[in-house]
């Protein structure tokens, strides 16, 4: 596994057995690596997201390799999404409800703007940060990520829905 900077020997366990988990509900066994570096490049440090940047530094010198992986991983691989957030529910939601009980629902209607052509979780949609609906062309300079629904204690969130 790459590195993760700060993280002690109990966070990298306590991550590995999330993802480890999260393994058991997205089917097939040729899936599991390319989602464990996808989740890695999510909490690496940069600013862009998307899986050419993370392929760079999960692999660097078998980066083209790696982002091909990534990109089959994203838009290719079937698995139920609701099956993969029951389990994020599963894992998550204890931790959260650990600070006291969810004190609110959050529908989020407007999204916000996110870079790159290619980032997961975006579509067309009127963006409320911007105030406008997103053309095709703004589209690709400028996608928005979907409405989702979150739960929310004191200190934390956690998406339920999008």
């Amino acid at each position: 596994m790459v590195p993760i900077d700060g993280a002690t020997g109990e966070n990298e366990a306590h991550f590995s057995a999330y993802v480890e988990a999260l393994a058991g509900v997205i089917g097939h066994a040729n899936r599991v690596g390319p989602l464990k570096d996808y989740c890695i490049g999510l909490i690496l440090p940069g600013e862009r997201k998307s899986v050419e940047p993370m392929a760079a530094v999960i692999a660097p010198t078998r980066a083209s390799a790696e982002h091909q992986s990534l990109l089959h991983f994203v838009g290719q691989s079937r698995w139920s999404d609701e099956v993969v957030l029951a389990k994020v529910r599963e894992l998550v939601l204890p931790s959260i409800e650990s600070g006291g009980p969810i004190e609110a629902w959050i529908v989020d209607d407007t999204g916000f703007p996110k870079k790159g052509v290619h980032s997961v979780g975006v579509a067309r949609q009127y963006c409320g940060p911007l105030s406008t609906c997103l053309s095709t062309t703004e589209f690709d300079e400028d996608p928005i990520n979907v409405t989702d629904i979150s739960t929310q204690t004191g200190p934390s969130n956690l998406n339920v829905d999008f």
